[in-house]
């Protein structure tokens, strides 16, 4: 309601990625201080950079792609655009960066945990296995947004995978941070 109200479709949408990004920060401060309670400033300055230039290509991506004429629910079939492409897959770019430090923060906590705590250490091997399976749905989405782009015409396939595959890791992510002791 908020596009119709102020008449700019895909609003919301820039406003939901931009949040994420905020949210991801916020994750990688919290994952950062679990390693290190005084997480050195060039640490978190990273990561607010990082979320800061997310959010900046997003704003300025959805200001130059065509897609302020109707709500789109799927950007991929959106007008085709070079900005269009950027818009749509800076942020799957972005979260499987952040999926990459998860990954690498739970190894770390599943090496650590192993010998001395082996439940935690099977409910980290679940949070590992999320950021795969996480990884994989956002390089499907990537292929299929880029190529629907480019090319003009539809993957059904690949987006039908993506959505088929997408709660395996939501599935695995809960399922890990609620087996945490």
């Amino acid at each position: 309601q908020i596009d119709e109200t102020l008449a700019t479709p895909n609003l919301t949408n820039l406003a939901g990625r931009c949040l994420l990004c905020v949210a991801v920060v916020g994750a990688q401060f919290y994952l950062a201080a679990t390693r290190e309670p005084e997480a050195p400033r060039r640490i978190q300055a990273r990561f607010v950079g990082a979320g800061a230039v997310a959010a900046g290509v997003s704003c300025a991506a959805w200001v130059a792609a065509p897609i302020h004429s109707e709500e789109l629910l799927d950007l991929a079939a959106g007008p085709r655009h070079p900005a269009s492409v950027v818009y749509a897959v800076t942020i799957y770019l972005y979260l499987a960066w952040f999926l990459i430090d998860l990954w690498r923060y739970a190894r770390r906590s599943f090496q650590s945990a192993r010998e001395q705590d082996p439940p935690a250490a099977a409910a980290i091997a679940l949070i590992g296995a999320s950021t795969w399976a996480g990884l994989v749905v956002l390089l499907i989405w990537t292929v299929h947004t880029t190529f629907t782009q480019l090319s003009g015409h539809r993957s059904a396939q690949l987006d039908s995978l993506a959505g088929s595959i997408f709660p395996l890791p939501l599935t695995l992510f809960a399922c890990g941070v609620l087996a945490l002791p």
